[in-house]
């Protein structure tokens, strides 16, 4: 498949999907991939005829597609929430037809609650401001709404009394290939943000051919806050395929099929200030990918 870096990790399922003696077929980066569990708990991928690393870290499984040697565990971005030790983890999974850099700039440009889901929408939302900023190849997009009014499960996330205003953040954190970590935080507004409650997600995205995507997502609460983070990650990440199941997904499966084969850069899109934090990461992945065929290329000659 081309358009993939294939020297990174990609989520190819979650942990919970695959039982003690199971096995899991899925097409990854258009290649046929089976998972395997056996009855002590490890883990095996073969892919066509061969193996590939997979490792078990952060309630996923995630795969190496490139050169094996290349597989070092020390280059997946931390997910330590997701960790089921101590967060109570609640996880997801659907297909979308559409490329995956689309569903990279739908992440990281939060500006489309405003428009695409009622639910979250308000006027707090549309006066919301946002910034981004580029940390090597890490890309952040941050996006602040104050003196809000949220829906009733969002005062239960963060712990505030329903009906006062509050002041809310998303933090989105990339990396290469589709890797997004997004913190969103609540605090009564007027109040320090450090007083407030962040709630985790996970939004990884693994192309399944190149008109069609996996995303996993996830959302998590410590379990220092006993049997309610339980319920609460059970009963949030429901909430959350509603949205991305009826609204985004069939959002993005109409900018695909507008899109045809295009490439996004050949159609000259208009940007505007929104587009920011998404168009880094575009080019942080293209600049990777880039450097990836150099390489490969030169060690055939």
């Amino acid at each position: 498949m081309d358009g993939v870096l294939r020297n990174a990790w990609y989520v190819a399922a979650w942990a919970e999907e695959l039982a003690p003696g199971a096995r899991l077929s899925r097409r990854l980066l258009d290649e046929p991939v089976v998972l395997s569990r056996d009855a002590a708990g490890h883990v095996v991928a073969a892919v066509s005829t061969r193996h590939c690393p997979l490792i078990e870290r952060s309630s996923a499984l995630w795969l190496w597609m490139g050169d094996p040697q290349a597989a070092d565990p020390a280059l997946l971005p931390a997910f330590d929430f997701l960790d089921p030790l101590h967060w109570a983890v609640g996880t997801g999974h659907m297909a979308v037809e559409a490329h995956y850099e689309l569903e990279t700039d739908n992440i990281l440009d939060l500006s489309h609650i405003e428009f695409l889901h009622p639910l979250f929408a308000s006027e707090a939302v549309r006066r919301g401001t946002a910034d981004c900023r580029q940390e090597a190849d890490t890309v952040w997009s941050h996006r602040l709404i104050t003196d809000d009014l949220p829906p009733p499960f969002v005062y239960e996330a963060f712990g505030i009394p329903p009906g006062r205003k509050v002041d809310r953040w998303l933090d989105v954190r990339w990396n290469a290939p589709a890797l997004m970590a997004l913190w969103t935080g609540g605090v009564e507004s007027g109040s320090p943000r450090e007083l407030g409650t962040t709630v985790p997600s996970a939004h990884c995205f693994t192309p399944e051919t190149a008109t069609r995507t996996h995303y996993f997502y996830a959302i998590a609460f410590p379990r220092a806050m006993g049997p309610l983070a339980e319920s609460l990650a059970r009963d949030n990440v429901q909430v959350l395929r509603g949205p991305f199941e009826h609204e985004d997904k069939p959002m993005l499966e109409a900018v695909q099929r507008n899109m045809g084969g295009a490439d996004l850069w050949s159609m000259k899109p208009v940007l505007l200030p929104g587009d920011a934090a998404a168009v880094r990461a575009r080019r942080v992945l293209q600049r990777l990918i880039e450097a990836e065929r150099k390489g490969r290329h030169e060690h055939r000659r």
